[in-house]
C-alpha cells in the first residue's frame, strides 16, 4: 500500500463522520436499518410468548420499549458516547487495519514462498475455494474476536477498560458501541492479524483472486447471523436459542447472562457468534429457562462511569491507583507491545510498493 492509497483510505473514513445516521446503511454494522427491522420483528414473537392474548400496540411498546431503559441515564451517555466512538474507531482503528493486516499478509506470502515453494499457486480459483475461504475468514474472525475477549476479562488491567462495556445498567442494540478504545484496538489487532494470514494461505495456493460470499463488503454469514436476533444481545428481551443450537451459536439470552452483575455470569460467554470457543476455554452458560438478569457490575461500580468523558478517563484512573505494581507493568507491557506491532507494520508497508487486498470482513465486537 503506496503513501497515496492509505491517506485516500483516511480520508474516506473521515468522510464518514459527516453523517452520523451512515451506519444505519452499512452491512457491517449491528445497526444496519434491516438488523433492525428484523429484531423488531423477533420481538414481536417475543411479545406473543411473553403476554399471550394481549395484542394492543400500547403493551407491545411497554414491553419492547420501556421508558425505564430507553429513557435512562445509561442510554442516554451511550447515544454521547456512540458519536464520540465513531470519530475515535475511525482515526485509531481503521489506520492500524489498513497498515497491519496487508503487511502482515505480504510477509506471511513471502515466507510461504521461501518455505514451500512447490505449492506456489497450484490449485485454480474455483466457487468451492471461494465458499471455503467464507467459512474459514468467519471462524477466523470469530475465534480472534473471542480470544480479545478473552483476554479482556483474564488481564485484570484489560478488564479495567472492558468494564467501560459492561457498566452499561440498560442495554439498547446501541450499546454493542460502548466500547472503550483500548478494547477496539486489540480486537482489531488479533482479527486483522488472523485474516490476513489466512487471505495469504488461500492466495498462495490457489490461482486467481480469492473472495468471499459476501453482501457488500460483509461475509454473508457474519449477514446472517447479524439478521436473526443479534441486535437482542443488548436488549433487555429475553430471546434463547434452546440448549442444542446454544452449543453452537451464541443466543441474545446468553449475552445477556454475560452482562450480568454477578461476576460468574458476566466472566461466561465470551463468544460473539460461535459458543464452541467457550465450550472449549470451559466459559459456556446455557440458560435452561429465562432467568432476571440486573445488568452492570457488581458492589455498584457501575455508578462510576456516569458521564461519557469518565468512560474514556476512569480506567486510566484506576490502573494508576492500582496497588500490585506488577499489574500495572503487565498493562504497560502489552501497551508496548501493542504500539510495537503498530509501528512494525508501518516499516512493512513503507518498504513494499504493493500489497495484496484484504477481503473486508466487519464484525462487531459484541
Amino acid at each position: 500500500m503506496r503513501t497515496s492509497d492509505l491517506g485516500t483510505f483516511l480520508q474516506s473514513a473521515l468522510d464518514q463522520l459527516d453523517n452520523p445516521l451512515a451506519y444505519l446503511f452499512a452491512e457491517g454494522q449491528r445497526i444496519h436499518w434491516l438488523y433492525l427491522l428484523v429484531a423488531g420483528l423477533v420481538a414481536v414473537v417475543v411479545y406473543a410468548k411473553t403476554a399471550p392474548g394481549k395484542t394492543s400496540l400500547r403493551s407491545f411498546v411497554r414491553l419492547a420499549f420501556p421508558r425505564s431503559v430507553y429513557l435512562s441515564r445509561s442510554t442516554f451517555i451511550d447515544c454521547g458516547y456512540f458519536l464520540v466512538h465513531r470519530v475515535l474507531f475511525s482515526i485509531l482503528c481503521l489506520p492500524v487495519l489498513a497498515l497491519l493486516a496487508p503487511a502482515i499478509a505480504e510477509a506471511t506470502g513471502r515466507t510461504l514462498g521461501a518455505g514451500l515453494p512447490a505449492l506456489e499457486a497450484t490449485v485454480p480459483s474455483s466457487p468451492l475455494w471461494i465458499g471455503l475461504f467464507t467459512v474459514v475468514a468467519i471462524l477466523v474472525a470469530d475465534f480472534a474476536g473471542f480470544l480479545a475477549h478473552y483476554l479482556l476479562h483474564r488481564f485484570p488491567v484489560l478488564w479495567e477498560f472492558h468494564k467501560v462495556h459492561h457498566s452499561a445498567q440498560a442495554m439498547t442494540p446501541i450499546t454493542v458501541y460502548r466500547m472503550h478504545p483500548v478494547d477496539d484496538i486489540g480486537v482489531v489487532l488479533l482479527s486483522g492479524t488472523g485474516l490476513a494470514i489466512t487471505l495469504a494461505v488461500f492466495q498462495f495456493v490457489t490461482i486467481g483472486e480469492v473472495g468471499i460470499v459476501s453482501v457488500g463488503a460483509t461475509n454473508i454469514f457474519a449477514v446472517l447471523f447479524n439478521l436473526f436476533g443479534a441486535n437482542l444481545r443488548h436488549t433487555h428481551l429475553w430471546f434463547g436459542y434452546g440448549p442444542r443450537l446454544s452449543q453452537i451459536l451464541v443466543s441474545p439470552a446468553m449475552h445477556q447472562i454475560h452482562h450480568s452483575q454477578k461476576p460468574h455470569q458476566h466472566h461466561s460467554n465470551m463468544g460473539f457468534m460461535f459458543s464452541f470457543w467457550d465450550r472449549l476455554f470451559g466459559t459456556q452458560t446455557i440458560p435452561r429457562e429465562r432467568e432476571e438478569i440486573v445488568f452492570g457490575l457488581d458492589q455498584g461500580e457501575d455508578a462510576d462511569y456516569s458521564s461519557v468523558l469518565r468512560l474514556f478517563w476512569l480506567p486510566f484512573a484506576k490502573i494508576f491507583r492500582m496497588k500490585s505494581g506488577l499489574r500495572v507493568l503487565s498493562g504497560g507491557l502489552i501497551g508496548v507491545a501493542l504500539l510495537a506491532l503498530s509501528v512494525s507494520s508501518v516499516v512493512l508497508i513503507a518498504s513494499s510498493d504493493s500489497t495484496p487486498d484484504l477481503v473486508a470482513l466487519e464484525m462487531a465486537t459484541e
